[in-house]
């Protein structure tokens, strides 16, 4: 019987579960450099941790300060709901994120707090309709009484929740101004062109022409992840240190791929870019680097690190 037993056994059929091998993204971080230096040394980094590729907090720190910056993000029905600001332990700014039964972004409001715990309001309410998104910003000293008018917005989305138009008017300088955007197969970015009124003409002002390579930009999977990409469009990709200048590519908060090349024209001026990334097996960004280049020298860098365990 026992060689019988033995054949049987070594014949019966073992189920053994393999995990896949798909690292985890556990940290990123973003740096900008002093570029007249040789070789460029760091003037800010910013670390941020995440689960489920979502950011849960970050920390910066400065070689021109040296205060202590953190944020803390909270989420509530899996959807971003508050981000919490710190220098050196103390409050300074607060975001709030608002949805309706349809997870739409409905109002969104931030809280400035200055040394003497004062605060500023913003507030942006957003109502949506069948084919166009309508948003009013206005300001408070008290978050109850919202009597300043700042600005209003007209957004359209299309089936894949990119951002194809968007209209804005400021009161403080009752200037308009609207911006066309278009998209690749893929999600991606590859034309803004921004119009704004001049004295009653319409006249372009910045465009960016976007061409991408087959990397998949770790950096768009966190901040879709975070916030969602329709939230993204309406509130202008949330910018890392809030920022609006023309070399941080803001389309990169949003797009699938990595970039490949860059144009810009400001006001009928250029400027060149050159890009960097690396990729892990699975084709995700590790490393990105931006270089902005005029007339051939380097005037601004940043670059970001993914760490996958």
């Amino acid at each position: 019987m026992l060689p019988i037993l033995i054949f049987s056994c070594s014949n019966e059929s073992i189920d053994i579960e393999i995990e896949p091998n798909n690292p985890q993204l556990k940290n990123y971080i973003f740096r900008t450099y002093n570029v007249t230096t040789s070789p460029n040394t760091i003037i800010l980094e910013r670390s941020f941790n995440l689960d489920d590729d979502r950011i849960i907090n970050s920390t910066n720190t400065s070689s021109l300060t040296t205060d202590e910056t953190t944020a803390e993000y909270e989420y509530s029905n899996n959807r971003i709901s508050r981000i919490s600001q710190y220098i050196n332990g103390t409050i300074v700014s607060i975001k709030n994120f608002s949805y309706n039964v349809n997870g739409n972004l409905i109002e969104y409001q931030k809280e400035n707090i200055d040394n003497s715990q004062s605060s500023f309001y913003t507030k942006i309410v957003f109502t949506h309709t069948a084919d166009t998104i309508f948003g009013v910003s206005k300001g408070s000293q008290d978050g109850i009484n919202f009597d300043t008018d700042l600005a209003t917005t007209k957004i359209v989305l299309d089936a894949n929740k990119n951002k194809t138009y968007q209209e804005i008017y400021t009161f403080n300088n009752n200037q308009t101004s609207y911006t066309n955007y278009t998209y690749d197969s893929n999600n991606n970015m590859i034309i803004s062109n921004e119009f704004k009124d001049l004295n009653g003409t319409f006249f372009p002002t910045l465009s960016f022409t976007y061409a991408y390579e087959s990397t998949i930009n770790t950096l768009g999977k966190i901040y879709e992840e975070t916030f969602g990409r329709a939230t993204l469009m309406l509130l202008n990709q949330h910018r890392e240190l809030n920022t609006s200048a023309i070399n941080y590519y803001n389309a990169k908060y949003i797009a699938t791929n990595c970039f490949e090349s860059v144009t810009t024209n400001f006001f009928g001026n250029s400027l060149s870019a050159e890009f960097e990334s690396d990729s892990n097996s699975e084709n995700y960004s590790t490393y990105s680097n931006y270089s902005t280049l005029d007339s051939g020298s380097l005037i601004a860098r940043f670059s970001y690190d993914y760490i996958f365990e």
